[in-house]
């Protein structure tokens, strides 16, 4: 065989084993992923109608359901002089909810107000696929560094091949 030949087939199979280590990550990732969807589409939701929170401005207060996932917040009530019947709904666009917590932005409102949320409780299925994607996260890292070791014991071979021809 002569050197072109050599070269193409020393590259061929360094390019075939780096596609091949892509794919298995890639479809690895893609397998991990959809199992989380699917252990959190299995967990139960949980309402919370009129937790009571007190509120600083602009800043996250923790909610019950706080510690949980895809927590979302249906209605924010807003109480004055203490009548349970006087309550009224603040805007949606005064209040950011999340994992975080409830964020009031305004100064209009009483320090206490009622929440109205759901969230899912993190199951065992959810908690291990959480941690195996956590663990894993850092191998797409190491891609780069494989594939130049490829290359470099590829130059290595080129090196050795013209060395033996002369």
């Amino acid at each position: 065989m002569n050197k072109k030949g050599q070269i193409i087939n020393m590259l061929s199979g360094i390019s075939i084993a780096v596609l091949t280590i892509a794919i298995v990550l890639v479809v690895g990732f893609l397998i991990m992923a959809q199992g989380k969807d699917i252990a959190i589409d299995n967990i139960a939701l949980v309402s919370v109608i009129n937790e009571s929170v007190v509120y600083t401005e602009n800043t996250f207060v923790a909610l019950t359901g706080s510690n949980g996932i895809e927590l979302s917040c249906s209605a924010v009530w807003n109480g004055t002089g203490g009548d349970a019947t006087a309550y009224y709904a603040i805007a949606a666009n005064n209040w950011t909810c999340s994992t975080a917590g409830l964020n009031l932005t305004g100064s209009s409102f009483n320090d206490t107000v009622q929440v109205h949320y759901t969230y899912k409780l993190p199951s065992y299925a959810y908690n291990s696929t959480s941690k195996l994607q956590n663990a894993t996260s850092d191998i797409p890292g190491w891609l780069p560094i494989i594939i130049i070791t490829m290359i470099g014991a590829g130059l290595i071979g080129l090196v050795s091949i013209f060395k033996q021809e002369k």
